[in-house]
């Protein structure tokens, strides 16, 4: 029976999957939504794979650091998707997949947690069901970054946290501190939905909880500090690398609500644009009730579940105020957010099963949240779908506003017009004698990687530059190597100070023009 339900739980994940899109998306080079900060990834993982495999020696695309030296989360998914390359070339689909599966493995962890916790498998195939149907999770899930994963890793230290709680066997909870240590150096905020089991540890040291759960005081409390002492390693080293290297791009601090001069901006996007992509309203409404409902009937509830809703609840109010300025754009940082749905839906649901278990087992209660998550699901599809694929899913219509549909429509033109080019326009550049090692510079890109990792090319963007002074800053870039001018939009050539840059053209692909700049001996 156990082989049954694990069979089909894998086949409804790749139902769901097949639904958002993935099968086709899985092939599609970093694109769409935070196209950026997935480049970024992108371009570790392809210096990896063509610049020695030194673990290390992270390096981006892009020029403005020491050799492009730059670090940011824990590059071990990166690392492996370029081993993976070595095998079969460099592959978006084999990048893509990876974290994908890791987030199938993460999932099924999560099912068989809960499982062991309700002894009912209707539950444990509609909670993570849930948490792939957010629009969220669906794009996300199979992207090229690593949020995913460390949220998969987490709920795998959860489980084998579940099963050294069950099994009182020391080895699980080694296994269980592993996971968790690998999703705080992914993510480091991913400790969120550990710092519950220290609160554990410190209500069992007090006599709140009567049960000796960690019944090895010494060397539990030493593997427990395992994650904190590694991931605050790794952090002191990605600081110092990037010091030494001179780059200034990876954020490695917070961001708090008390140095942003604009708040109500960013509670406005984060309520009204933010949350929209985390999941529809109706089911946010449903888990603020339910938390609610657990707020004000805590004496009801099984104390180790409330336990880790309520100090996740907090650390998440927290997690907010400390990284406040993020929340304008930045809809992947709301992923942790999901730390916080199966122990509060865990909770409500073992009330509901020891003091109304006829609601419980109800069949029509099944039916009802069946529907309900069919509609999450229709829900997520249409708005993963917008964002890849110009067609209209056949239920776009129904779960999105005129106004999103006609954006991503727009979106799509925009970069099928001006930038798509670049997705392949490596062999033409390596026709024209431009290796891979030559500096460049693209423009215009507000980006470190965007352009310049999809053409597989070391140089310089106008990150930390702009458009409009391009000539003010070329010389520059020229004296640090730049022999090619790349651009896509021909309207920065009305500049007539760019005449002295753009004498000599010497292809043009689609819509890109590439220049060879004089060297910095001509300019003078």
């Amino acid at each position: 029976m156990k082989k049954y339900h694990s069979l089909l739980f894998i086949l409804i994940l790749l139902f769901i999957s097949a639904l958002f899109n993935q099968f086709k998306t899985n092939s599609f080079p970093p694109r769409s939504m935070h196209q950026w900060r997935q480049t970024d990834a992108y371009s570790i993982t392809y210096n990896y794979y063509a610049e020695g495999m030194h673990f290390f020696e992270p390096k981006t695309h892009n020029q403005t650091s020491k050799e492009g030296k730059a670090v940011g989360e824990f590059p071990i998914i990166y690392y492996v998707d370029a081993l993976i390359w070595k095998i079969t070339g460099p592959s978006f689909f084999s990048a893509r997949v990876l974290n994908l599966c890791i987030a199938f493995l993460g999932l099924f962890a999560l099912f068989r947690s809960i499982q062991l916790l309700l002894n009912d498998y209707f539950f444990a195939y509609i909670i993570p069901i849930l948490i792939f149907s957010s629009p969220l999770y669906g794009y996300y899930s199979n992207s090229f970054l690593i949020n995913i994963p460390a949220l998969s890793f987490l709920f795998i230290g959860w489980y084998y946290f579940l099963k050294f709680y069950n099994n009182k066997t020391s080895r699980y909870l080694v296994v269980s501190i592993l996971f968790v240590t690998l999703a705080g150096l992914l993510r480091p905020s991913m400790l969120i939905g550990f710092f519950p089991v220290f609160a554990l540890l410190f209500f069992e040291l007090i006599g709140y909880f009567k049960s000796s759960i960690f019944f090895k005081r010494i060397l539990h409390t030493a593997l427990l500090l395992t994650p904190l002492i590694t991931i605050y390693g790794w952090m002191s080293f990605s600081k110092n690398y990037n010091a030494a290297n001179n780059s200034i791009y990876f954020l490695s601090t917070i961001r708090p609500i008390w140095e942003n001069e604009n708040i109500p901006h960013v509670w406005s996007k984060l309520s009204f644009g933010m949350f929209s992509e985390w999941y529809h309203t109706s089911v946010r409404t449903i888990f603020c009730l339910i938390l609610l409902w657990l707020i004000l009937n805590p004496k009801k509830q099984n104390k180790l579940a409330l336990l880790f809703t309520f100090s996740i609840a907090l650390e998440l109010i927290l997690y907010i105020l400390l990284w406040f300025s993020n929340f304008d754009v930045h809809d992947y940082y709301l992923i942790e957010f999901f730390i916080l749905v199966p122990p509060m839906l865990i909770c409500f649901l073992m009330f509901i099963k020891q003091e109304h278990e006829s609601l419980f087992y109800s069949k029509s209660m099944r039916a009802m949240t069946v529907v309900a998550i069919c509609l999450s699901l229709f829900y997520g599809a249409s708005k993963t779908r917008m964002k890849y694929d110009k067609k209209v899913f056949f239920l776009t219509e129904i779960f999105l506003s005129e106004d999103e549909i006609g954006y991503w429509k727009w979106f799509h033109w925009d970069y099928d017009t001006k930038s798509k080019a670049y997705e392949s326009v490596t062999p033409y550049l390596r026709s024209l004698g431009i290796k891979r090692t030559d500096i460049v510079v693209s423009v215009p890109d507000q980006s470190p990687n965007i352009t310049l990792s999809l053409m597989d090319q070391k140089g310089f963007s106008t990150i930390y530059s702009s458009d409009e002074n391009l000539h003010d800053y070329l010389p520059g870039f020229i004296k640090r190597g730049a022999k090619y001018l790349i651009l896509k939009d021909p309207i920065i050539l009305e500049n007539k100070k760019l005449a002295t840059f753009t004498k000599e053209k010497i292809g043009t692909f689609r819509n890109i023009q590439i220049y060879k700049l004089p060297s910095s001996k001509d300019q003078n």
